[in-house]
């Protein structure tokens, strides 16, 4: 597993893993399931902070002491939240205007201001939140985001008063655009730089970081998604099985 490989992770003792709805949603489970094993044996605390509950079908969850779940991230994102710190911070920020500017007079502009907007507000609303509830001064904590969302941008300011490290993964929208046909990212020259380290799925993925300068090449380790298997005995399937065979570590 390659948490074995990063550094970070043998000095540092408790990590805060932000999910999008694990463990109240489904979209997560099977890859924070199997990467839980090892941060729960690396290290003494492990926190989950998902940004979205999914009050119809919270789990019975993990029954492990080392882990625990904070739902009150969550509980943050309303609209009032939202227009409040779209006006009190957003409005007022250079790298929000800058952003602006890259997407002036070219095709899906109000997408790409909707996404922008969205994205500085919500990292702010993390900012306060995290400001609040974390102890940042000690230097024995991790931040890690399962997506490369707003929250890198909360990463990096959090980064310049505090002695966290910080890390992400890239999956496939957060670098290749989520408009169709379209690669725009909102912010994506701001997002990566300042993390300790970022994970990604391929050297496909690590080419185009690296082409586009978001990161020192030290930082960067290739973390595919799922667990090794024997591939060997595939063909000898039986013929009324379906097998599925996911590529990503080949």
């Amino acid at each position: 597993m390659f948490y074995t490989y990063i550094l970070i992770m043998k000095i540092n003792k408790k990590i805060f893993l932000f999910t999008y709805g694990f463990p109240s949603g489904n979209s997560e489970d099977t890859f924070i399931k199997y990467e839980l094993n090892k941060l729960i044996s690396d290290f003494k605390d492990v926190v989950i902070i998902p940004q979205k509950k999914f009050k119809n079908n919270i789990k019975k969850k993990i029954g492990v002491n080392k882990l625990k779940v904070n739902f009150e991230f969550s509980n943050n994102f309303n609209i009032l939240n939202f227009i409040i710190n779209y006006i009190s911070f957003t409005l007022f920020s250079k790298i929000y205007y800058k952003e602006i500017t890259k997407m002036l007079f070219k095709k899906n502009f109000f997408t790409k201001f909707k996404m922008a907007s969205i994205e500085l507000t919500r990292s702010q609303i993390a900012y306060n939140w995290i400001s609040k509830t974390i102890d940042l001064s000690k230097n024995n904590i991790i931040f890690y985001s399962f997506w490369s969302n707003y929250l890198l941008l909360t990463f990096e300011r959090l980064k310049k008063k505090s002695n966290i490290k910080t890390m992400s993964r890239i999956l496939g929208s957060d670098l290749n655009g989520y408009i169709k046909g379209d690669d725009y990212v909102p912010f994506i020259n701001d997002k990566f730089f300042s993390l300790n380290k970022l994970l990604l799925l391929s050297n496909i993925q690590k080419s185009k970081v690296l082409k586009k300068k978001l990161i020192n090449k030290n930082k960067i380790k290739i973390a595919a998604l799922g667990v090794y298997k024997n591939t060997k005995n595939v063909s000898k399937a039986k013929v009324n099985e379906i097998n599925f065979l996911s590529c990503n570590n080949l």
